[in-house]
C-alpha cells in the first residue's frame, strides 16, 4: 500500500518514466532504508556497549556490571526482534522462558511497549 504513494509521487513529478524504472527506484529506496536502519542499529549498539569510547583502564572495569549491561542489551534486542514475545525471545537466546522472565524482572526491563498481540507460544 505504501508503494502506491511512492509510485504516485514518482510519476506525478511530470517526468515520464516506465513502470520498471519506478519499481527499480522503489526497490532502491527500500534497500537504502534497510541499510540505514542497520547502520543506525550498529551505531546504537556501539554506543550502548561503550565501544565508541575508549575504556578507562586506569579506574578499572567492573566485570559484573559489564556482563549485566551486555545481558540487558541481548534481552532487549531479542525482545525487539520478536516483537516483545518472551517465548520466542527465550528460544532465540537459548534460554527457558522462565529464566528469561526472571532476568527481565531482575533487570527491570520494560518490554511491554514493544509487545505485539500476535505472540503465540510454540508448542
Amino acid at each position: 500500500m505504501k508503494d502506491l504513494g511512492v509510485r504516485h509521487r514518482l510519476i506525478s513529478t511530470g517526468v515520464r518514466v516506465s513502470e520498471k524504472v519506478v519499481n527499480d527506484r522503489i526497490e532502491a529506496l527500500k534497500d537504502l532504508s534497510l541499510t540505514l536502519s542497520t547502520a543506525l542499529d550498529a551505531i546504537g549498539t556501539l554506543e550502548f556497549l561503550g565501544i565508541d569510547q575508549p575504556l578507562d583502564i586506569e579506574s578499572g572495569i567492573d566485570f559484573y556490571d559489564e556482563v549485566s549491561r551486555f545481558e540487558i542489551f541481548l534481552i532487549q534486542r531479542a525482545l525487539k526482534h520478536t516483537g516483545g514475545c518472551q517465548s520466542r525471545a527465550a528460544a532465540l537466546l537459548g534460554l527457558k522462558p522462565t529464566t528469561l522472565n526472571s532476568k527481565i524482572k531482575a533487570y527491570n526491563i520494560n518490554w511491554r511497549p514493544i509487545m505485539q498481540t500476535n505472540c503465540q507460544t510454540e508448542g
